[in-house]
């Protein structure tokens, strides 16, 4: 994965990534690690509603998430 920004924040999807983040870095891929939502599937409905069509969104946790990105499954992805 082309890792274009990183943000540390418990809102994980909202109005300031939604219109200013994603349209500024042009992103494939919003990776959320966290086990809580992981875990929560009505979050996860929400946060989907909130991202573009044309952006994937994949929620994982911590764990899962960490071994992807290290492991380069999403090194084609921005």
């Amino acid at each position: 994965m082309s890792i274009v920004l990183v943000r540390i924040d418990d809102r994980l999807i909202h109005g300031q990534i939604v219109q200013g983040w994603l349209k500024a870095v042009d992103v494939d891929v919003v990776l959320i690690a966290s086990d809580t939502v992981s875990q929560d599937e009505t979050q996860q409905i929400l946060m989907a509603m909130a991202i573009p069509s044309n952006v994937k969104l994949v929620i994982e946790n911590l764990e899962d998430a960490t071994s992807k990105v290290v492991s380069g499954q999403y090194a084609e992805k921005k």
